[in-house]
């Protein structure tokens, strides 16, 4: 995580379980790319898909079965308030260069569903 960027952190009522299942991956539904793989600007066959999913962290990639493009990921801390996060890019934004658009969607995604579950956003440059 040395070249990790953070996107944002967050506090939330909600227990761990809801937050990854009904907040985080709900809001990504219509990010996440379903089936075979799609074309993109520039048209390269590429998609949106979750990489790692544990009960504490979710990792959306972009990218086909050649390279990953990027990598968003969400890491939850329970509490006895609800729980915490953390959402982070693999890497730093100026690297991203052509799928910084990308990475505008599925941040906004998340901050989208986080601001509907009525969570404390922190430290969100640009996504407001």
């Amino acid at each position: 995580m040395s070249d990790a960027q953070t996107l944002g952190t967050f506090t939330t009522p909600h227990p761990v379980d809801t937050v990854l299942t009904e907040i985080i991956l709900a809001g990504l539904e219509d990010s996440i790319t379903h089936g075979d793989l799609t074309a993109t600007a520039p048209p390269i066959l590429a998609r949106v898909y979750v990489g790692y999913l544990s009960e504490k962290q979710v990792a959306i990639r972009a990218g086909n079965a050649i390279e990953t493009y990027f990598e968003v990921n969400v890491l939850l801390e329970g509490n006895p308030a609800g729980t915490g996060g953390h959402v982070y890019l693999d890497r730093p934004l100026a690297r991203v260069t052509r799928w910084k658009p990308l990475v505008s969607d599925i941040t906004k995604a998340i901050y989208t569903s986080l601001v509907d579950s009525s969570s404390t956003l922190h430290d969100w440059p640009g996504a407001r």
